[in-house]
């Protein structure tokens, strides 16, 4: 373990920085949303988003990992 506390301490900040508030906004739910007029629903349009772009985003701002959870659909289907 300590080996590992050291390899950190070495590399750069980026190279350790994790982004723990990640969006993921898949088709379908944007495609939910606007099936019940909820598109605008923030007063914006949400952005286009798939993994690829996503992915170089994080290697561009020097993040290495990603965390997001699941969230509740609260609309009724």
């Amino acid at each position: 373990m300590e080996l590992l506390g050291m390899a950190l301490a070495a590399a750069p900040l980026s190279a350790q920085t994790v982004d723990v508030h990640t969006h993921i906004i898949i088709p379908e739910y944007v495609e939910m949303l606007k099936a019940h007029g909820a598109e605008l629903e923030e007063t914006f349009p949400l952005p286009a988003w798939d993994a690829e772009r996503h992915v170089a985003f994080m290697d561009s701002a020097g993040i290495r990992t990603g965390s997001s959870s699941a969230q509740p659909c609260l609309c009724p289907m």
